[in-house]
């Protein structure tokens, strides 16, 4: 017979909620062992059978039925530090010795938190230098122990690479999302990213920070760089996505009071559903935020009225141009409803936001380096004139697709019938592909990823 695996219940109030499931692994008629599924760091639970009734069904295929446990015994099942030293050399050290040397190997991998700062300048310099027109912006405050010192203390940091400059430009598509997340480790902030979206509609990076926490100050400071970078006018018709963090609007509308705001409709969703508990109106929310027409949306919304005017009324006091696509200028190039271009690109950092700061600002460039080149792996076995992701749009909108050419700048199904129509009757239009933007040719994509971010050498931080 083969090994079979049975869950086993078991009187969890002798353990204080340590051990949370147990699992019999057993061959043929004999029980071998019980394990439980423990917390890191905790012991493993071993137990003694006096007995247990089993059922015995057809043929072979014999299962235990019940456990009945009468004692039960803890005992260590790992090995420490200290029992490999123990065993391999019979050396006998001290659990806090064991602390110390892990906490010194730990530090040799991913650095001293206190010195790194002590290296930004040169970090800065050396990324500057193999990376071209890259832009790094430091801040400091005067803030310290001692009120009367004149000693300046990190702040924050700024980057944008040139590449990554170079490559939005080229992308055609004025549209950024931005967002925050929490770092870790003794020195706490917010790593705050500029993210867009290629013609691809895969994420690419703008600029990302470094700051002391999630404010209005902050982010106006890191808008500010970031429109000296891309030489964005103070009245620019750029478009902003986010998830409505402290200070982000009046930031935007600080520095670009004729910019379009975007809200991720998944937190308006959230809200709904914290406002108006038991109320079923996510299907009918979602709905009206997707119709590209403002014909569509009226009757969309007219629905959620007549089902709840209290809910109607609360979509209405929220602008609709921030999250309905029939009010979306086509600027950007882009109907996007959600800000996961953020969240997917923040997700990356997970380890990143527990290390020192010039170790966490290495992993956040090696991994958009890491991306550069496998985009470009995909680019390179692309054919046609368009991304892969516009190519299928494409195709779908000559089938049968709604009317969204304003929006994404890709012709939809109407004027594609228009346009064959036209061919019947020997007007020269081009063939389909010809009406697309041009943020969506392939040969925007390459021209915009054959800006390589370039490693650099010096010491391992």
């Amino acid at each position: 017979m083969g090994d079979k695996v049975h869950d086993v219940d078991v009187d969890m109030s002798h353990f204080k909620g340590k051990f949370k499931r147990y699992v019999v692994n057993w061959v043929g008629k004999g029980v071998e062992s019980v394990v439980g599924e423990l917390h890191v760091g905790e012991e493993v639970l071993g137990i003694d059978f006096d007995e247990y009734d089993s059922g015995v069904g057809s043929g072979d295929d014999e299962v235990i039925r019940k456990l009945k446990i009468r004692n039960l015994k803890v005992e260590h099942n790992s090995t420490t530090l200290q029992d490999l030293l123990q065993q391999k050399v019979q050396i006998s050290i001290s659990k806090t010795a064991v602390y110390r040397a892990k906490e010194k190997a730990q530090k040799k991998i991913r650095g001293n938190f206190h010195e790194q700062y002590s290296l930004l300048r040169d970090y800065i310099m050396e990324l500057k230098q193999k990376n071209p027109n890259t832009t790094v912006k430091l801040a400091f405050s005067y803030r310290s122990v001692n009120p009367a010192s004149t000693t300046r203390v990190f702040q924050r940091i700024y980057v944008c690479l040139g590449s990554l400059n170079q490559g939005f430009k080229e992308l055609g598509r004025e549209i950024i999302g931005l967002d925050g997340a929490f770092m870790k480790g003794p020195y706490l902030g917010q790593l705050l990213t500029a993210v867009s979206m290629d013609g691809n509609n895969w994420i690419y990076p703008v600029a990302y920070a470094l700051v002391e926490s999630e404010c209005r100050n902050s982010w106006e400071w890191l808008l500010q760089c970031l429109g000296d970078d891309l030489e964005l006018p103070h009245n620019v018709n750029f478009t902003f996505i986010y998830d409505r963090q402290k200070g982000i609007l009046q930031a935007v509308n600080s520095l670009f009071p004729s910019a379009e705001h975007r809200f991720c409709l998944k937190h308006i969703h959230e809200n709904l559903k914290t406002r108006f508990r038991g109320c079923g109106f996510r299907d009918h929310f979602w709905f009206a935020a997707t119709r590209t027409t403002v014909v569509e949306f009226k009757r969309a919304m007219d629905e959620i009225r007549q089902q709840d005017t209290i809910v109607y009324e609360w979509l209405r006091a929220i602008p609709v141009t921030i999250w309905s696509r029939a009010h979306f200028s086509g600027r950007t190039k882009c109907d996007i409803l959600l800000n996961n271009i953020c969240e997917s690109f923040n997700s990356k950092f997970v380890k990143g936001r527990e290390i020192p700061i010039i170790s966490c600002l290495e992993f956040v460039r090696e991994y958009i380096m890491r991306m550069i080149v496998v985009v470009q792996g995909v680019i390179d076995v692309c054919t046609g004139p368009l991304t892969p992701t516009a190519t299928q749009i494409l195709k779908v909108n000559k089938e049968a697709a709604e009317k969204k050419w304003e929006l994404t700048d890709i012709p939809c199904k109407h004027a594609v019938a228009a346009m064959n129509n036209m061919h019947k009757y020997e007007f020269d239009v081009g063939i389909p592909e010809d009406w697309v933007h041009t943020a969506y040719t392939l040969e925007t994509w390459n021209q915009v990823y054959s800006n390589k971010i370039e490693p650099i050498v010096g010491a391992t931080y």
